[in-house]
């Protein structure tokens, strides 16, 4: 078994609208649209092919064949919302191509402009896998300079 390499390039659009409505200032409301064509390797597997007579077997663990194409539209409408000590957001994706659902709740904890990151808990659940999951994270707000 000889080792292969493939490259493909993955690529995707997004179309995002904002808005902000006048009399609740603390509220932003966002609309998105995507488009993504990637390519995600098999799944690792492991083969001892048997070669000849000699007692020893040698294993290999990889993907065996080629990355497989997966190409998905997904929509989600997103609300956030700044509290005096905290925010929170709440996120709903639609991957209308895979026909799964998305629901995202980050509640962000700490972070202001006066320290230069920002953290919080997450609880996300999906139509696939039916689980509710739970994380903590931390991240630097996104800028431009």
């Amino acid at each position: 078994m000889a080792k292969q390499e493939e490259n493909k390039r993955p690529w995707s659009i997004a179309l995002t609208a904002g808005w902000n409505p006048q009399r609740v200032e603390k509220l932003l409301l966002l609309f998105r649209a995507e488009h993504k064509r990637s390519y995600e390797d098999e799944e690792a597997v492991t083969r001892c092919p048997v070669a000849g007579t000699t007692p020893t077997v040698v294993c290999v663990t990889g993907s065996f064949g080629p990355p497989s194409f997966s190409k998905s539209n997904v929509v989600s409408f997103e609300s956030r919302y700044l509290f005096d000590k905290f925010a929170i957001a709440a996120i709903v994706s639609r991957n209308v191509s895979k026909n799964v659902t998305t629901v995202e709740v980050p509640v962000y904890l700490f972070g202001n402009d006066k320290v230069p990151w920002n953290g919080g808990v997450r609880l996300a659940w999906d139509s696939k896998d039916k689980d509710l999951k739970a994380g903590v994270f931390v991240g630097v707000p996104f800028s431009f300079f």
